[in-house]
């Protein structure tokens, strides 16, 4: 099992038009996606949400978090940035407290970063 706390981002990218984000995270592990709540006008959410997943070496080696800008006007979120955290790099029953860099789906950097404990 593949225990993710998700705690907090800090300077996320505004964009809302009044210079804020409504961000919320989708953690996804193999087959097995979780969503955490949305935290309205803010640019340095707290979350303090954990998700487990089930899952095998031959299902899943990584696991992804991706940040996104709640939009309630337009159709489609938009993303801030996301993490992908290969299990290699992870010691094994050890609770690996992260703050990772945000990138783009080209592995650029983006703005902010994520705040991770991961366990499994």
């Amino acid at each position: 099992v593949l225990e993710v706390k998700l705690i907090e981002a800090r300077g996320v990218a505004a964009a809302d038009t009044g210079g804020k984000s409504d961000p919320y995270c989708v953690l996804e592990c193999g087959t097995t996606k979780h969503e955490s709540k949305t935290m309205d006008a803010t640019l340095n959410p707290v979350w303090n949400e954990t998700f487990q997943f089930k899952f095998t070496s031959e299902t899943a080696k990584m696991l992804v978090v991706e940040v996104f800008d709640r939009d309630k006007f337009r159709v489609g979120n938009e993303s801030l940035g996301l993490v992908k955290i290969n299990f290699g790099e992870l010691e094994a029953d050890v609770l690996n407290d992260l703050w990772l860099p945000l990138k783009d789906k080209q592995g650029r950097n983006a703005q902010g970063q994520l705040h991770l404990q991961v366990s499994y």
